[in-house]
């Protein structure tokens, strides 16, 4: 993180903040907090097309020298 390398450097508050272009209260935070601009991992959810993904690899496999349009294969799906 740029703040903790300008923080590292000598730089004071209110330049790093200055060359970041972020508050000196943000600024302050980054530098207290150890895990600041961390995200948390989100939990996978499942697909709209997880019920189908069997049967469209399947018709992926039967048109394989060719390509399949995906108007044609949710046609396809809508109809099913």
């Amino acid at each position: 993180m740029e703040i903790r390398v300008l923080a590292r450097q000598g730089k004071g508050i209110r330049e790093i903040a200055g060359v970041v272009c972020i508050s000196r209260n943000t600024v302050r935070r980054h530098l207290r907090d150890s895990r600041s601009g961390h995200y948390k991992r989100r939990a996978s959810r499942p697909s709209k097309l997880a019920p189908y993904q069997d049967y469209l690899r399947e018709r992926i496999a039967q048109a394989h020298p060719h390509w399949l349009p995906a108007p044609v294969m949710l046609r396809e799906l809508q109809q099913r």
